[in-house]
């Protein structure tokens, strides 16, 4: 006798749980476009963090533009595995800065849960995507 797994689903997913499932993809979609265009800004404590990497200006305004994509692309559920990831390297790149080079230690926590919630967001995404 073989046993038959009952994982079928008898109906779509309703408004509200469609709404709950797209909450984490577009809360961190809008927070990056956040985070991303304030690197564009020329007074911002970003400048200071980026000239203690040793980066220039050019990669705070490249880090700024993969947010801000990476953000949008988010809001777009059939992109929105790409943007996440996008947004998942720049985190990761932050974890790596925080840790190695500015050593701020403890405070590289902060990106390392931003880059542990856009994971689960895009492994969300990829797993409902249709």
């Amino acid at each position: 006798m073989q046993l038959e797994p009952k994982f079928a689903v008898d109906s779509p997913p309703s408004i509200m749980e469609r709404v709950i499932a797209a909450t984490p993809r577009v809360a961190l979609g809008g927070a990056f476009i956040l985070i991303g265009l304030s690197k564009f800004d020329a007074h911002s404590t970003w400048v200071a963090i980026f000239q203690r990497l040793g980066a220039g200006t050019w990669f705070r305004y490249f880090t700024g533009a993969m947010q801000i994509t990476g953000g949008a692309l988010a809001l777009i559920p059939a992109t929105a595995v790409v943007g996440l990831g996008m947004i998942a390297c720049t985190m990761a790149g932050a974890v790596v800065a925080d840790l190695f080079v500015l050593h701020f230690g403890p405070v590289a926590i902060f990106p390392f849960a931003l880059l542990v919630a856009t994971v689960g967001a895009a492994w969300q995404a990829w797993m409902t995507r249709h």
